[in-house]
């Protein structure tokens, strides 16, 4: 996401982990659901705590980054002004890795918890 922050088109950085996050949840579940009601329902159950966390870490990150993306576009657009009112900001890179670091990646860690510890224990109460 923040390699494709420095192409200046807007929103692009959505489409590798937002979008791809939330369509393959839904190809998953929908599969799952597909074969086994039950059994479909128990994983869309214990999948649920992880994807909220996982989802709001990326939104929160790509909300940064795109006031990056907009100081690098707003940066270009003054490349090919006559008269330069506005300066790049470099603060807007300090803070995406500022909330990179204190924000995203405890709760992208959280997730993982969760995907790993507490989906198998949900799964496992809901089968009894």
């Amino acid at each position: 996401m923040f390699v494709l922050a420095f192409i200046p088109i807007p929103f692009l950085y959505y489409l590798l982990n937002i979008f791809s996050t939330c369509a393959l949840l839904g190809i998953f579940l929908g599969i799952a659901l597909r074969a086994d009601a039950k059994l479909g329902f128990h994983l869309f159950i214990s999948s649920i705590p992880h994807s909220i966390v996982e989802i709001f870490a990326y939104c929160l990150f790509a909300a940064v980054l795109s006031e990056m993306n907009q100081t690098i576009r707003i940066g270009i657009k003054n490349l090919f002004k006559k008269n330069k009112k506005e300066m790049v900001q470099m603060d807007g890179f300090v803070n995406v890795i500022r909330v990179y670091v204190i924000l995203a990646i405890p709760f992208i860690v959280a997730a993982a918890f969760l995907e790993t510890y507490f989906a198998d224990v949900v799964f496992n109460f809901l089968q009894y």
